[in-house]
């Protein structure tokens, strides 16, 4: 499509396998809605649309610099980005954090409690009252990361028990929990994937971890070395894992055959029937607040969701967090 003289263009650089039928129309009409035109010619644009499934390494800063004024990218997930690409760019990226947190912090309460409260039906009075289960309060339990997920998780478990930790080394400079020395009984992850993340539920921390563990990662597949929790699991038969993502996508769930305490899905923690709703409603309120608001204004309002402000530098070199 040629782009109308004068007129705002934006181009999506990929769709995802989740979007459902008629969802590229519902946000053309959106972007027509705020007199933007939706391009899918190679000239430079005022905006873009990205996600997960775009490789970044077939494009460089030079091919938006130019005229590119705003990107988004409507994910939770942001370990297809380079550093570097984030740090030359002239333009802000925001992310899209917030519309999945719900969801993936519902998945991750769902597995909880379908795992710790098994309920039977009862098809007579039983006077007994008797009821064989441990609480959360009996359990020692680890969420990491303290991102939006991360803070839903402890704002709906910490009423329920004082035996809870959270580990997050760049938002926590200490463990925001009790000094408890016992090994973990549940870890919840909701951590992004980055060079300090990367395969770090291995054998040495699940040394850390009781043998009746209950681990759920709707996070980020490569957060876990796969062979050292399969190994785990094959060990400790009264273990259990959720898993919804894996070290290479698509998984191939012929690895976890010999595992019956395992429960797998295909990485759609963050999926639900609203899901398009909320990212057109999301892509609208962003587009909506830069063309208003002044650019001092938008970076302040969108501080958090700026993907230029999860950069960080070690001895190592820049990499995302």
């Amino acid at each position: 499509m040629k782009s109308e003289p004068g007129k705002l263009t934006l181009k999506r650089l990929a769709l995802s396998p989740y979007h459902q039928d008629g969802f590229r129309q519902q946000e053309i009409t959106m972007l027509n809605e705020l007199d933007i035109q939706d391009s899918n010619s190679n000239s430079n644009h005022d905006f873009y649309i990205t996600n997960t499934s775009f490789d970044f390494t077939t494009i460089s800063n030079e091919d938006f610099n130019h005229s590119t004024k705003l990107m988004i990218h409507p994910n939770s997930g942001y370990d297809n980005i380079p550093a570097a690409f984030v740090k030359n760019a002239t333009y802000p990226i925001v992310l899209g954090n917030k519309i999945r947190a719900r969801a993936v912090a519902e998945y991750t309460l769902s597995c909880l409690f379908h795992h710790m409260t098994k309920l039977k039906n009862q098809k007579d009075w039983t006077s007994g009252r008797y009821w064989n289960r441990k609480l959360l309060e009996d359990n020692h339990v680890l969420i990491i990361g303290y991102g939006r997920i991360g803070k839903i998780l402890e704002a709906s478990l910490r009423p329920l028990t004082s035996r809870l930790t959270i580990l997050d080394p760049f938002k926590l400079k200490t463990s925001k929990s009790e000094e408890i020395k016992e090994k973990f009984d549940i870890v919840l992850m909701a951590t992004s994937l980055n060079k300090s993340s990367l395969r770090m539920i291995d054998s040495t921390f699940l040394q850390q971890c009781s043998d009746t563990l209950l681990f759920i990662n709707g996070a980020r597949g490569k957060l876990v070395a796969q062979e050292e929790l399969i190994s785990f699991l094959i060990k400790n038969k009264n273990a259990f894992a959720y898993l919804d993502v894996f070290e290479k996508e698509p998984a191939n769930f012929d690895d976890f055959d010999m595992l019956k305490n395992v429960q797998l899905s295909s990485h759609i923690a963050g999926v639900s029937m609203s899901l398009d709703q909320m990212i057109l409603d999301f892509e609208r309120e962003v587009l909506s607040d830069f063309l208003t608001l002044t650019k001092e204004d938008f970076n302040i309002l969108y501080s958090p969701s700026l993907l230029q402000n999860r950069l960080h530098e070690d001895q190592d070199g820049l990499f995302l967090i």
